[in-house]
């Protein structure tokens, strides 16, 4: 491989990665629900995720790269010949959903405040940024990533002066169940809603740099995801907050968190910015202006954030999931058929 392969491959990778990391990762709230509370358990599943992810992280790259997707009408009509059109609103409100939970993130992550000045903030310049080109914005999103792994190495190794962690687990059958299921389903919901990134991301990147590129972004999946699951597991209380690693943060060092607000609020923005551009994409074909699209997402968006983020993330993630799998089985079985 040539060095400007190489180097391609690790912004691919780290692009591919910016763009999972949101409120409920940087934050632990998401990692808590679909893998920490299940003990022990969760180490495994963890790393069956991160190899599914990069997986599917690969074949929508390729995917794209095949079909030279620009648009999500040409990636859903591809996808979901007979009916792109329910295709591409299910994908529309899985993205606002997640919008919608990045916004309540910014006003959990600080102090109650009149107006929700801080959502309000996060959306007036997510939309701001939304307008400059599509490279300029997925190369924002790995910026994210030596911020998050830093403030993930500072939780773990906080976490450790303060090991609380007890194997209260029953190991059996149904706890196995539900575990997998959660993995499963934390897989489907993720995949879905970065799935039109990872498509213009494959139409733009050489070919020759999509296996290094999905490889380096499992091992940053595994590093990021066990180094939260760890925190979380040795000290348990940090669960019942909305935001466990900042809680973390907060009680072994204080000092710290203006530091850790600043790197989860990056996490959040980063997300909020995606989802908009996806979002205004999408709508751009009804009203024919980007900018109206992208403001009038930003409002609804905000009036679907009073749900709160814990809420959302409980409930609606789910939903997410379900749309992701009807998904995942339509681009497994355009595989064969396109030679991916």
């Amino acid at each position: 491989m040539k060095i400007r392969d190489f180097f391609c491959s690790v912004l691919l990778g780290a692009m591919c990665f910016g763009s999972l990391v949101g409120a409920g990762f940087a934050s632990g709230k998401e990692i808590w629900f679909y893998f920490s509370r299940f003990s022990y358990l969760s180490i495994p599943f963890i790393i069956v995720a991160s190899i599914l992810l990069s997986f599917f992280i690969y074949k929508i790259l390729v995917f794209g790269k095949n079909h030279s997707i620009h648009s999500i009408r040409k990636f859903y009509s591809i996808l979901f010949p007979k009916c792109f059109v329910m295709g591409e609103i299910f994908f529309a409100i899985s993205n606002l959903l997640l919008l919608s939970s990045m916004l309540a993130g910014a006003d959990a992550l600080f102090p109650p405040s009149y107006f929700r000045i801080y959502s309000l903030i996060t959306v007036i310049f997510s939309i701001l940024i939304s307008w400059l080109r599509f490279t300029k914005i997925t190369k924002i999103n790995a910026v994210v990533v030596p911020c998050l792994l830093l403030i993930i190495t500072v939780a773990f190794t906080l976490s450790l002066s303060y090991q609380n962690f007890h194997f209260d687990l029953i190991f059996n059958e149904k706890n196995l169940v539900t575990s997998s299921f959660c993995c499963i389903l934390y897989v489907l919901f993720n995949i879905f809603l970065v799935s039109f990134i990872l498509v213009k991301l494959g139409n733009i990147y050489p070919r020759q740099t999509f296996k290094l590129a999905s490889f380096i972004s499992c091992i940053l999946l595994i590093i990021s995801l066990l180094g939260i699951n760890f925190s979380i597991l040795f000290l348990p209380h940090s669960s019942t907050f909305d935001m466990p690693i900042l809680a973390i943060i907060n009680f072994v060092s204080p000092t710290l968190k203006p530091i850790a607000i600043f790197v989860i609020w990056i996490g959040i923005f980063t997300t909020a910015i995606t989802s908009i551009f996806i979002l205004s994409s999408y709508l751009n074909n009804y009203f024919h202006s980007f900018k109206l699209a992208s403001i009038s997402v930003g409002i609804i968006a905000m009036l679907l954030s009073g749900v709160g983020f814990s809420n959302i993330i409980a409930f609606c993630y789910p939903i997410i999931a379900v749309f992701g799998g009807i998904f995942i089985l339509r681009l497994l079985k355009c595989c064969p058929k396109n030679n991916i």
